[in-house]
């Protein structure tokens, strides 16, 4: 549900979208374009992914590109990653319930910020 809501909110010319369904499909997309020179602006990740700790998927991503801009999406809201969101490697967080404003405001930050 919430990745087609994605899909349909940054749907226009000015976003390219690749979406994983797991974090281990996230992790082998992220490898294959760094394989090929090629860098995601911004990765979104819940969480409470299916298989990994979205920690874990950060983790692993900032490994291996240190300059990424992960951003964090959870209801979890007491979880440490969502307090305390750089000490997991994340650029930002958004809490759920989010509204529309919210979640294009800190993509746009993380965007637009060196």
């Amino acid at each position: 549900m919430i990745l087609r809501t994605y899909k349909i909110i940054f749907r226009s010319p000015e976003y390219r979208m690749i979406i994983a369904r797991s974090g281990d499909q996230a992790l082998q997309l992220h490898q294959e374009h760094l394989s090929r020179g090629e860098h995601f602006d911004l990765v979104m990740t819940d969480l409470d992914l299916p298989d990994i700790p979205g920690t874990s998927l950060s983790l692993a991503i900032r490994a291996k590109e240190p300059s990424a801009k992960i951003i964090v999406v959870s209801g979890y809201v007491q979880d440490k990653a969502m307090v305390q969101p750089s000490d997991y490697g994340f650029f930002d967080k958004i809490e759920k319930p989010f509204d529309l404003g919210e979640l294009k405001s800190c993509v746009h930050k993380a965007l637009h910020t060196p």
